[in-house]
């Protein structure tokens, strides 16, 4: 039988490992989904328009504050428990309630004033016109008549 000397730090940082590991795992369990990784978003640009599409499930379109203010646009929201909670024993929760924003940067200059948000099956589509100088323009292309032809 061979003797193994004992270590007492390396049993020690394999249960801080552990420990940390465990800990990581109930904090991302108990975070709010809006403290977390930010919701899903896309932009687009048409000729016309700029386009936010976010994906908010579970709100009502009064939930929502939308502003563009120097080529920045910020979604607001805010979330309510809709049910008193106070008899609940909850075994998993991960729905949050409370205020959340996000802004992003617009890719082109828009009409704010005219802009129109749409909230459908958890998505909330924004689409904000382009101001007429950042929209493509295209210029069409006539034959000129031939003077020398008309003159004889």
């Amino acid at each position: 039988m061979t003797l193994m000397r004992w270590e007492p730090w390396t049993e020690f940082r394999r249960i801080a490992r552990a420990m940390d590991e465990m800990v990581d795992e109930l904090l991302g369990r108990l975070r709010p989904w809006h403290e977390s990784a930010s919701f899903p978003l896309n932009v687009y640009e048409t000729k016309e328009a700029v386009v936010v599409e976010a994906a908010l499930p579970g709100f009502r379109p009064e939930d929502f504050d939308i502003s563009v203010q120097d080529g920045l646009l910020t979604i607001r929201a805010q979330r309510r428990p809709e049910q008193e909670e106070e008899h609940r024993n909850y075994h998993w929760r991960e729905i949050g309630y409370g205020s959340f924003y996000r802004s992003v940067s617009l890719p082109a200059p828009v009409e704010a004033d005219q802009a129109e948000a749409i909230y459908e099956r958890g998505l909330l589509t924004i689409t904000l016109p382009k101001v007429a100088e950042a929209r493509p323009k295209t210029i069409q292309v006539r034959a000129r008549e031939v003077v020398e032809a008309r003159a004889s």
